[in-house]
């Protein structure tokens, strides 16, 4: 298989694990925003619709153009916006670069599926449109069941140690807030 399809996997990895995260600091940004929780939750909402919206949208659009062009300005803009939502001093300007990270999260994972199936024989698409799929999925498993920053150098699939031995991770906050749960040491 193609080496690049693991490198769109990587950025698939690398974008989704900035949608999966925001949940567990809305708490933070409606303290820091000034807002309740509730209307910090929007920005989650406004990222999946604009997402869902705008992938199709800007994925038709996009089409024609060269596909390496789209995946570079697809990462271009998903760093603005991050960086936008680092130094926002208010929430409309976070919500706006929220926006702007959708939208290029959603064109990226088009084009990194599409450009995956490009690389690849006819009878090899399926397996690299789950390579690509699978830095989401990744992503997804690793904000679900982490609640500490991926250490360097590890892999991001492995369980942490401790979330091993722990079977209660329904307690929201993982072995530390259930180190009395039976299982947990």
């Amino acid at each position: 298989m193609d080496k690049r399809i693991f490198w769109l996997a990587l950025g698939s990895f690398a974008i989704s694990t900035e949608g999966f995260v925001i949940s567990s600091l809305l708490p933070d940004i409606a303290s820091d925003a000034g807002i309740s929780v509730p209307l910090a939750g929007s920005l989650i909402t406004a990222f999946a619709l604009a997402y869902a919206i705008g992938a199709p949208v800007l994925a038709t659009l996009t089409g024609e153009w060269d596909r390496r062009r789209v995946i570079l300005w697809t990462l271009v803009f998903f760093v603005i916006g991050n960086l936008v939502a680092a130094v926002s001093s208010s929430f409309e300007l976070l919500l706006i670069a929220r926006i702007v990270m959708a939208l290029s999260s959603g064109l990226f994972a088009a084009t990194a599926q599409g450009t995956a199936v490009a690389l690849v024989d006819d009878h090899h698409r399926a397996r690299a449109i789950a390579v690509v799929v699978g830095g989401t999925t990744v992503a997804a498993r690793r904000s679900a069941r982490w609640s500490r920053p991926l250490p360097a150098g590890a892999a991001p699939s492995s369980p942490s140690p401790r979330s091993a031995r722990c079977p209660a991770r329904s307690c929201g906050g993982g072995c530390r807030a259930a180190s009395s749960a039976p299982g947990c040491r």
